[in-house]
């Protein structure tokens, strides 16, 4: 298997499932609990680890790659396709969780921001929860 299909695969399980803990917390009201949604995150991490880490090194995260990266224990060449990888499993996992999940609960508003910006802005769930909560972005009105 390709080192960038890898990652691919393994940050699209990582967000697709850490996430979708999230979802599905917020869409039961609060069933998941921060214990279940911290576990999802350890579970999937680890299985990702076990199933691509000998062929990518399971990094998962650009943060990571950088780092690799700035360190010298990967070559400066592979940055940036591992950050394409990343970023497209990302975006491709909440995708998915936007098909599958926002019909159900569609005033959660799944990776999108507030409808006061552009709506051409898509991010990912995690990133927009952060945005809204720590930010207070939420419109309330």
């Amino acid at each position: 298997m390709n080192k960038y299909i890898a990652e691919l695969i393994g940050t699209f399980a990582l967000v697709f499932c850490g996430t979708g803990s999230i979802i599905i917390n917020e869409i039961s009201g609060g069933a998941v609990g921060n214990t279940g949604i911290a576990m999802t995150f350890g579970f999937i991490v680890t299985a990702m680890i076990y199933s691509v880490g000998d062929v990518s090194g399971a990094h998962f995260n650009p943060a990571v790659s950088i780092g690799f990266g700035l360190a010298k224990k990967m070559p400066a060449k592979e940055i940036i396709p591992y950050i394409i990888a990343q970023l497209l499993g990302a975006f491709l996992a909440s995708a998915c969780l936007k098909f599958l999940l926002e019909p159900t609960q569609p005033s959660i508003h799944l990776g999108l921001l507030p409808q006061k910006l552009p709506s051409l802005i898509w991010l990912p769930h995690d990133l927009r929860f952060l945005l809204q909560s720590h930010l207070n972005l939420e419109s309330s009105k």
